[in-house]
């Protein structure tokens, strides 16, 4: 499977930054110490990786049971300054799948630099 992010995809996110930042944005990116070149790159690189990821590592899972889970144990540890299960259950999922997908990113990566042959000129 070819994956692919467009010219659009990227000027898409960037519109989306830069109306969020407006004139803070130019700021963000001398901060960051990149060019909006340098951060199209960047940005072309993360959006790549993201979609790999989501494809590659589609049948990941969370159960519910994980979430109430770990819901059970934020709110014994912060009290009851934590919102209702119901009210947070969808985030709490979407955070622990991105976990565990990054974590079979990683162990990817792992696996194909084991494999390869990696000349170190310096």
């Amino acid at each position: 499977v070819k994956i692919e992010v467009s010219e659009d995809e990227v000027k898409t996110e960037i519109d989306l930054m830069k109306s969020e930042l407006g004139d803070d944005f130019a700021i963000a990116l001398e901060r960051s110490k990149f060019t909006e070149e340098t951060y199209k790159e960047q940005l072309t690189f993360e959006l790549l990786a993201e979609k790999y990821i989501t494809t590659e590592f589609a049948d990941i899972e969370i159960a519910d049971e994980d979430v109430a889970e770990y819901y059970a144990q934020v709110k014994e540890s912060e009290g009851e300054e934590v919102p209702e299960f119901d009210e947070v259950k969808d985030q709490i999922k979407a955070g622990m799948l991105q976990e565990k997908q990054e974590a079979a990113f990683q162990s990817k990566i792992m696996e194909l630099e084991e494999k390869a042959k990696i000349e170190h000129m310096i």
